[in-house]
This record gives C-alpha cells, sequence and structure tokens, in this order.
C-alpha cells in the first residue's frame, strides 16, 4: 500500500504580529458570556497562551494579517 503525502497549507513558523495588523474574519459579541472564554480568560494567569493565533497575510507589504482561527485568544 502507497502512503499519500499532501502538502503542508500553513507555514510552522511563529511571527510577532502587531495587534493594529490583524483583521478578523468574525465578531464575537460579549465574549464575556461564552464559557471558553473565561476558561482561556482565568488560564492565562498560570499557564500563558499555550496555542497561538492562526494568521494569513492579506496582501503583499505584510502590514495585515487575517486571522483564520483564535478569535477568542
Amino acid at each position: 500500500m502507497s502512503e499519500t503525502r499532501g502538502k503542508v497549507a500553513f507555514e510552522m513558523r511563529v511571527r510577532k504580529v502587531e495587534l493594529t495588523q490583524l483583521l478578523p474574519t468574525k465578531v464575537i459579541k460579549n465574549p464575556e458570556n461564552l464559557r471558553r472564554y473565561r476558561a482561556l480568560l482565568l488560564s492565562i494567569p498560570a499557564i500563558g497562551l499555550t496555542n497561538p493565533l492562526v494568521v494569513y497575510p492579506q496582501g503583499k507589504d505584510g502590514k495585515q494579517w487575517i486571522v483564520l482561527d483564535g478569535h477568542l485568544r
């Protein structure tokens, strides 16, 4: 049986991006009401952020990034 390999869809690299450069793909109204948000908020002082945002560059200049995953983070 042959093994099928796919292409990696994302760079597996950590980048530092200014908050002003992030473009959300969804708006979360009243995140304080969400259980996941509250759990994350309480865990940050103890363990920090363990999962970074997943972003994709918008345009070729690298000045703006679309948030694909991690809107509550």
